[in-house]
C-alpha cells in the first residue's frame, strides 16, 4: 500500500481540482491510501466529485497564520509515513510541503505545474521567482501540463533533465464523447435548439479575458443574429461582464449559467468553444471540448500542445475582431463527430494514464 499526500485543492472546483480528482478517482483503494491538504475546511465539492475513500488534512489559512500553517504542515508530513507527496502549483509562492517532505525523507516528491504566467501581484511574482531558484532542492520529480507551464514553473535547465516530463491533463474521456441525443436534450432545455451556440467554460478572472470574448461574440452575432453565447463559471468579474453585456444590448443572447455539474453535457449542446485567454498552461476545458468534438478558437498565448486534434484554431490576441469572427465561421464548417479514439491515443483518457504520475 502506497501512501500519497496531495497538495493543490482550493475551495472552488476548477481545472486543477478537476485534474487532480480525475487522476485520484482512478487509483485502486487496495493499492493507494490518499490524503489531501486543504485550507481551513474540506471543500464541499469533494463529496460529489470524489468517488473513492480519502482523508482531508485541514491546515490553517497560510496568510492569516503563517507560523501555525508551517507547524501543521510539518506535523502532517512527519506523522503521515508518506511514499509520495504530489504538489500541484499555479505559482511557487508556497512550497512548504515539499520542504517538509524533503526533511522527513519522503521518497517521491513531485512538483507539478499547471500555469504559464503569474496570476498574482508583484509580491507573488517575487516569491515565485525566489522559490523557482531552489525548487530543485526539494522536489525530485517535475511535471507540467505543457512546456509553457514547465518553463514558467521550473526553467529550461530542469526541463532538460530526465526527471521532468509533460503529464497530459487527462479526463474521463467517455463522459465527453460526442452524443447526438444529449446534444438535442441540452439545446431543447435551454431553448436554443435552432441557434448557433458559442460556449466558454472558465472562471470570471482577468486571465480568461472575458472582455475580449464579449467583443468577439458581439461582432459574430452582428453577422449571425441567430447566435447565442453560453458562459459557464463564476468569479469576481462576473458582475462587470454582465454590465458590459447589458450595455451592448446583447443580454438576451448571453446565458450566464454559473457553476454547473453537467459541463460534459453542456458541451454537447455547444457548436464552438471560444477561448481568448491571456495565458494558460494547458486548459482542461480545451481537452474536454476537443473530446466532445467541439471546434475551438483560442488565443495563441495558450500552449501549442493544446492542439491535440485538428479542431483547434489559434488566433493572435491583438488580431482584429474580424479575424476572430472569420476563424469562428470557418471552424463551424467542421463536421461534428466523435473524437474519443484520438484523445485516448494521445494520452488524454485518465483511465490509461494514472501510472504516469504515481508509478
Amino acid at each position: 500500500m502506497k501512501r500519497i499526500l496531495i497538495f493543490g485543492l482550493s475551495s472552488s472546483y476548477a481545472g486543477v481540482e478537476a485534474l487532480i480528482l480525475n487522476y485520484v478517482n482512478q487509483l485502486k483503494e487496495a493499492e493507494y491510501d490518499v490524503d489531501f491538504v486543504v485550507a481551513e475546511k474540506e471543500p464541499d465539492y469533494l463529496k460529489e466529485k470524489l468517488v473513492r475513500c480519502a482523508k482531508a488534512k485541514v491546515v490553517p489559512n497560510r496568510v492569516k497564520n503563517l507560523l501555525k500553517y508551517y507547524k501543521t504542515v510539518d506535523e502532517i508530513v512527519k506523522n503521515g509515513n508518506y511514499d509520495i507527496v504530489w504538489c500541484n502549483f499555479c505559482t511557487l509562492t508556497d512550497i512548504q510541503i515539499l520542504k517538509a517532505a524533503k526533511k522527513y525523507n519522503v521518497p517521491t516528491r513531485i512538483a507539478h505545474s499547471h500555469n504559464s504566467e503569474n496570476m498574482g501581484n508583484f509580491l507573488v511574482l517575487i516569491t515565485h521567482l525566489l522559490n523557482k531558484k531552489k525548487i530543485n532542492k526539494y522536489a525530485n520529480k517535475f511535471y507540467a501540463c505543457s512546456d509553457f507551464a514547465g518553463e514558467f514553473m521550473f526553467g529550461k535547465q530542469i526541463m532538460q533533465k530526465k526527471n521532468y516530463k509533460v503529464i497530459p491533463n487527462a479526463i474521463d474521456a467517455q463522459m465527453y464523447d460526442f452524443n447526438a441525443e444529449i446534444r438535442s436534450k441540452v439545446r431543447e432545455n435551454l431553448c436554443i435548439a435552432d441557434k448557433i451556440v458559442i460556449g466558454h467554460v472558465g472562471r470570471f478572472h482577468f486571465q480568461k479575458n472575458h472582455k475580449l470574448l464579449i467583443k468577439i461574440f458581439k461582432a459574430f452575432s452582428d453577422n449571425h443574429p441567430d447566435s447565442v453565447l453560453v458562459l459557464v463559471g463564476t468569479g469576481g468579474l462576473m458582475d462587470e461582464i454582465k454590465n458590459i453585456v447589458e450595455n451592448l444590448k446583447i443580454d438576451d443572447k448571453v446565458f450566464f449559467l454559473g457553476n454547473r455539474k453537467d459541463v460534459n453535457e453542456l458541451m454537447q449542446g455547444m457548436d464552438l468553444m471560444l477561448f481568448p485567454s491571456l495565458f494558460e498552461g494547458l486548459p482542461v476545458t480545451l481537452v474536454e471540448a476537443q473530446t466532445a468534438g467541439l471546434p475551438c478558437v483560442i488565443a495563441d498565448t495558450i500552449s501549442p500542445q493544446t492542439k491535440i486534434t485538428d479542431l483547434v484554431t489559434f488566433e493572435k490576441l491583438d488580431a482584429g475582431i474580424e479575424d476572430w469572427v472569420k476563424d469562428m465561421e470557418n471552424a463551424l464548417k467542421r463536421e461534428r463527430r466523435s473524437r474519443f479514439a484520438e484523445m485516448k491515443e494521445a494520452g488524454f483518457d485518465v483511465r490509461s494514464q494514472t501510472g504516469e504520475i504515481f508509478d
